[in-house]
């Protein structure tokens, strides 16, 4: 299976032309972006598309320029429910030098997500009972 296969079976990948140009009409979906938001790649083609987002806390602007990109962790509604993604969005340089489009791709990492969450909740309890068991001990 070919790196880019591979990319895009297991990512959601989308394509949407910057405004204000093109309004950020998407110009390609793949089938694990149509399976993610519930979507018909015909009837998501052409019409712009707003990610879902339920939480962003590193939300950024878009940079200038056609070799830029910008990744942050986003809580997105999906047609499974609520999911977290690493959501990175790449500047896509056309003919003239600057920007024609923005590929992005969202990887899902709800489950690493919670697994670090579980591993931080378990330090804080181990620590606060460490702290408990310090104060009745003999100096």
């Amino acid at each position: 299976m070919s790196a880019k296969r591979a990319i895009a079976t297991c990512s959601t990948i989308r394509r949407r032309h910057p405004a204000p140009r093109c309004d950020e009409r998407l110009s390609f979906v793949n089938d694990a972006f149509c399976r993610t938001f519930g979507m018909e790649r015909e009837a998501a083609l052409g019409q712009v598309f707003h990610l879902p987002v339920l939480d962003d806390r590193d939300e950024q602007d878009f940079p200038e320029g056609g070799s830029e990109r910008k990744s942050r962790v986003v809580e997105l509604s999906t047609a499974a429910g609520p999911r977290w993604f690493v959501w990175e969005d790449f500047a896509v340089a056309g003919h003239d030098g600057g920007v024609s489009e923005i590929q992005s791709v969202g990887r899902d990492i709800t489950e690493q997500r919670a697994a670090e969450l579980a591993l931080a909740d378990a330090r804080d309890h181990a620590m606060t009972a460490s702290h408990a068991k310090s104060r009745f001990s003999p100096p």
